[in-house]
């Protein structure tokens, strides 16, 4: 049976070189501040698919400093599991990363930097597989979309789509005006044709990026919606029809994208909003600001649930991923199984209680982590939990409700004392757009669906595994076969230089003799 295992929301904060790990609904949680790139400043993080493992990529250059700027960390110890270079052995000039983004099952990691580079590097053969190029554009934002089959990159000019599978660009999405520029976007993990694109002038556009040109029109537009520019962009994991945005205007709204409507406003801050995120859940989000606060809010109600605050700007922030429910030990043919992918080892989280706001001061564990090898073994393979799987097709999305009967509110100012009376009451489930009123019904299911859902998945695994080892032999002969093919033709090339000489050499003896001959004659 599924586990009934209520996870507390667990938050990540960039500011400068600091990663704050924070369960921020949890009573007593203290936050623990982790430094995995030493004293550089952080450029970007991202959580790995069953939410133990966290990738930073700091903004040094390998120029700049020797260490790797790609460091895999466990979230709740700080120990470091791996680190890379994303430009190794690249044959560029060196440049600082600015982006980071796991693949759907962990074992594929993008990375975008300053130069206009993209790559892919495939963390169980630590290599870079894939390599792109927008030279000229530093790339603000890469993503993995959520079917694994296409890379975005964001930059000011235009948002790039690169086909994995392919290894070619799809196209590109640019604005639709010329005094326009992007700055943030998210992909919809229900509908994942759909991406959304943030503007300098505080409009949003949502496109269907499968069928993406230069001249494209977007299905949405909401334009000037913000005063500022949009600094954070994220679709609902559980409606996909709503839609949350911040802005450097201090303001964070949701809206309905089949009507275009702000649906509410949870907040207007005097201090830019830097960073977004939306918890997988569906009910909590979560804003960094310029100042150094993070707010956790609640979308259900007017007031902040928790706020935090950091050393410096926040520069990105995180909520992890709701980890796979685990199956019932009493099964006795999936259990097995999953231990040998590595997949043995379950997270420890308490239940969470009661939500209430509260305010916390930052706890250091360590101003350095001691450097373990770059390679990996196997307890990182079984923290990292990634699977072989290459590109797997998404399933096709549900259509959500979002009738979200929330009340128009605009806080001037971070509230101190919250009220419990002055938040909404209305606990509709409809706000999950389409969660099912029997929580027990839903945590509820099938043993047997479980086995078969389970035996499915390790049996595409182990096919998409068996697939890229017959790909990298053929590659390999092809190789081998290229290289036995100029062995021969550098030989035969020098038995016919070899040849001519001695043709050459016969002729003009033959010459010298006939010149011999013509002068005995006479």
């Amino acid at each position: 049976m599924a586990s009934s295992t209520i996870y507390s929301p667990s938050l990540v904060v960039v500011s400068g070189p600091i990663v704050t790990a924070w369960k921020c609904l949890e009573n007593g949680s203290k936050p623990q501040a982790l430094h995995p790139c030493g004293e550089t400043p952080i450029a970007d993080i991202a959580w790995n698919h069953n939410a133990q493992v966290i990738a930073t990529i700091s903004k040094a250059s390998s120029a700049m400093d020797s260490r790797n700027n790609i460091v895999l960390t466990v979230a709740d110890t700080g120990n470091r599991v791996d680190s890379l270079q994303h430009d190794l052995n690249w044959g560029r000039p060196p440049a600082s990363g600015t982006s980071i983004a796991f693949g759907g099952k962990s074992r594929y990691i993008a990375v975008g930097d300053n130069s206009g580079a993209v790559c892919l590097w495939d963390l169980k053969k630590r290599m870079r597989v894939r390599e792109f190029f927008h030279d000229g554009y530093p790339s603000l934002q890469v993503a993995v979309d959520p079917s694994d089959k296409f890379i975005h990159s964001l930059t000011s000019e235009f948002l790039s789509i690169f086909n994995l599978k392919d290894a070619t660009l799809s196209g590109n999405i640019s604005p639709q005006s010329s005094h326009l520029t992007f700055t943030r976007c998210h992909t919809s993990p229900l509908e994942v044709q759909k991406t959304a694109i943030g503007t300098n002038d505080g409009s949003i556009f949502v496109y269907d990026t499968y069928r993406q040109s230069d001249s494209s029109s977007p299905l949405l537009t909401l334009d000037r919606r913000f005063s500022g520019k949009i600094t954070g962009l994220s679709f609902s994991a559980v409606n996909s029809q709503l839609l949350s945005a911040a802005s450097a205007d201090g303001s964070l709204q949701f809206f309905d994208i089949r009507t275009g409507e702000t649906i509410q406003e949870l907040a207007s801050l005097s201090s830019p909003i830097t960073s977004l995120a939306m918890h997988a859940g569906g009910i909590n989000c979560a804003v960094g600001t310029a100042s150094g606060d993070v707010l956790v809010h609640d979308l259900r109600q007017i007031e902040p649930l928790a706020t935090m605050p950091v050393q410096h700007s926040v520069t990105s922030l995180q909520f992890a991923p709701i980890p796979k429910p685990k199956r019932d030990k009493t099964t006795s043919m999936t259990t097995p199984l999953s231990n040998t992918l590595g997949m043995n080892l379950e997270r420890k989280q308490s239940a969470s209680t009661t939500p209430s706001r509260q305010t916390v001061k930052t706890e250091v564990i360590s101003n350095s982590l001691p450097r373990q090898r770059d390679t990996f073994s196997s307890e990182p393979s079984s923290l990292m939990g990634y699977s072989s799987q290459q590109i797997s097709p998404a399933r096709e999305p549900q259509p959500q409700s979002s009738q979200m009967p929330f009340q128009e509110y605009r806080p001037t100012s971070i509230p101190r004392d919250p009220s419990i009376s002055g938040a909404s009451n209305i606990r509709d489930p409809s706000i999950a757009g389409g969660v099912p009123e029997n929580e027990d019904a839903k945590k509820s299911s099938d043993t047997g669906t479980i086995q078969l859902d389970d035996v499915r998945d390790i049996v595409q695994d182990e096919v998409e595994n068996l697939r890229d080892d017959m790909e990298e032999a053929m590659r390999n002969l092809h190789m081998d076969m290229i290289n036995q093919f100029h062995q021969q033709s550098q030989e035969l090339t020098t038995v016919m230089s070899a040849q001519a000489a001695t043709i050459e050499r016969l002729t003009e003896e033959n010459r010298r003799l006939q010149e011999e001959n013509v002068a005995l004659r006479k």
